[in-house]
């Protein structure tokens, strides 16, 4: 008898969403083969474009898949990783115990023990690997941050400009 679960997938940004992207496929891939080779079924599927650093309550495909997962009587959470669960540690620590309390088991196929474990040495590396992925967004977006200041001025130049008269960088560039 497989046992039940949801799946929850989130990408962060516009630009990875669609059916030319990868990120959708990519978790989906990784999910439904780790339920399908751990005896899993995935009784509903939760997507969202959303901050990874967002409590969990404030994502609206969250508190649906959590409503959803309350009238099927499931409590098995799974995700491509620890990143899609959440990128910021404290929102991710806070919304494991949440979770947790509410009896919810959550699972990243990519290290299944990440969320199962309460060993100190697992409680450990959930709590690095939170860190790590912290830092990896915050250099992301301090790499971002630096491409958009740069190509500000070099739109500028071409005289791709804003209301403001700052080069523009967001948006549809309109033909010229």
């Amino acid at each position: 008898m497989s046992k039940k679960c949801v799946s929850y997938y989130r990408t962060s940004s516009l630009t990875n969403v669609g059916e030319d992207k990868d990120s959708l496929k990519r978790q989906k891939s990784v999910v439904h083969r780790w339920c399908r080779n751990n005896g899993y079924e995935i009784e509903g599927e939760f997507y969202e474009t959303m901050s990874g650093d967002n409590e969990i309550l404030t994502r609206p495909k969250f508190v649906e898949m959590l409503d959803f997962c309350e009238s099927h009587d499931v409590k098995t959470i799974v995700f491509e990783n620890t990143t899609r669960f959440s990128r910021d540690l404290i929102c991710s620590e806070t919304g494991y115990l949440y979770l947790k309390g509410l009896g919810f088991t959550l699972i990243s196929s990519e290290s299944p023990e990440s969320f199962v474990d309460d060993s100190p040495t697992s409680v450990l590396i959930r709590r690095v690997l939170g860190c790590l992925s912290d830092f990896e967004k915050n250099s992301i977006v301090e790499k971002l941050r630096g491409s958009r200041i740069r190509k500000r001025s070099v739109m500028k130049e071409k005289g791709i400009i804003t209301r403001e008269g700052k080069g523009r960088v967001e948006g549809r560039i309109p033909l010229i």
